[in-house]
């Protein structure tokens, strides 16, 4: 088993934070406040003024530490931060808005797994990142929102294409993706794509 991050302590208990919507951070205050061992890991962006609830001085009194992931970060167990994502897509209207926006991935024997929150900076880009980040080696899944839900046909169907490209063996998407993407994803990905859902389960 990978060592445990020197950034945590092994009776501390990480949490990422993909990005400061108050749907993501919204139940963090309560979090940390059941359990005083909490270390959060968050971009630095998200600790801006226009959220009391994301102050660091407020985080930092409810929990045990706050880290600024900034670039890539591990966060203990081979588990991995993306940091902000680089935005190099011609199709993904991903914007500057959510600069904050980072994904948590890791290495199982099928392959990587990626989990996002929204995608605010594009599903694909993300795909790009983490394939740079881990040299080239099989991307195995994405999972979480997509934030498709406004997105074009011809955003939804490059999007596809880019699952296909990279050979994705599950692809899982919820929240933010809307029913649109997801269907077209249903009919071009069969199996390989599941429905997120609260609940769901999947081992590696």
């Amino acid at each position: 088993m990978p060592k445990r991050s020197a950034l945590i302590s092994p009776w501390s208990r990480p949490v990422a934070l993909s990005h400061s919507h108050y749907d993501h951070a919204g139940g963090l205050e309560a979090l940390c406040r059941i359990n005083n061992h909490l270390e959060l890991f968050l971009h630095p962006d998200c600790l801006a003024s226009r959220s009391n609830l994301l102050s660091k001085d407020h985080l930092l009194g409810i929990c045990k530490a706050v880290h600024q992931t900034a670039g890539p970060t591990d966060i203990g167990d081979g588990i991995r931060l993306t940091g902000a994502i680089p935005r190099v897509t011609d199709f993904e209207d991903a914007g500057r808005s959510v600069v904050e926006d980072q994904a948590l991935f890791f290495e199982t024997l099928e392959g990587v797994v990626i989990l996002v929150g929204c995608a605010h900076a594009g599903v694909v880009n993300t795909l790009h990142y983490v394939g740079q980040l881990n040299a080239g080696k099989p991307i195995h899944a994405v999972i979480g929102g997509m934030h498709l839900i406004d997105a074009t046909k011809k955003r939804i169907g490059k999007t596809i294409e880019a699952f296909i490209q990279y050979d994705l063996k599950l692809i899982s998407a919820g929240h933010c993706t809307g029913e649109s993407a997801c269907e077209a994803m249903a009919g071009e990905l069969g199996d390989r794509f599941i429905p997120l859902s609260a609940g769901l389960v999947f081992e590696f």
